[in-house]
């Protein structure tokens, strides 16, 4: 098996990749846009997880070279650490 699930899923699979990893009770981090913690499905799950806000915006890779993201992420840790929310 696997002791932990360290993930960077298409955004449009996101709900259904969390559901899983939850059913599966899997140990997971996981980078998701921001915007999921205003999402609906999303409250059945935010209790149970730390959320790791970096420190600035996330580049991504792209055809060899660094582009910055235009859309904030966040990591998303299972199970909860002993806080909540981290500031890295």
């Amino acid at each position: 098996f696997f002791d932990r699930v360290v993930t960077n899923p298409p955004f449009s699979l996101l709900r259904q990749t969390l559901s899983r990893l939850f059913e599966l009770d899997a140990s997971f981090i996981i980078l998701a846009p921001l915007s999921i913690l205003v999402r609906e499905y999303f409250k059945e799950w935010r209790d149970r997880i730390s959320i790791l806000i970096p420190e600035k915006r996330i580049q991504f890779e792209k055809d060899g070279s660094a582009e910055r993201s235009p859309f904030d992420v966040i990591y998303l840790v299972y199970p909860c650490l002993s806080e909540k929310l981290v500031y890295l």
